[in-house]
């Protein structure tokens, strides 16, 4: 969902990562790494361990882009006070 949001957004660097993280970065290693740690359990955790991996990095990524959103649009709508102008978002 993260993910979507970036897109939408236009911050591709953020959107590129999140969408390289799951099945890239995080699963192939770890579909390594576990198999040979657990076997078969190994691989059967893979997509839910790559999937928690990935949520702690789109966490924090979706607080900071959610911040400068916030302090856009603080900004526009003082700009916007500033002008006698009333802007609805």
């Amino acid at each position: 969902m993260t993910n979507m949001i970036m897109q939408n957004m236009g911050k591709t660097v953020p959107a590129t990562l999140l969408a390289v993280a799951r099945q890239g970065i995080f699963f192939i290693p770890l579909l390594y790494i576990l198999s040979a740690a657990f076997g078969f359990f190994g691989i059967q955790i893979t997509q839910a361990a790559a999937d928690v991996m990935s949520a702690a990095v789109s966490i924090p990524i979706a607080v900071v882009v959610s911040k400068k959103l916030a302090e856009k649009e603080r900004l526009s709508a003082e700009k916007g006070d500033q002008n006698g102008q009333i802007r609805t978002f």
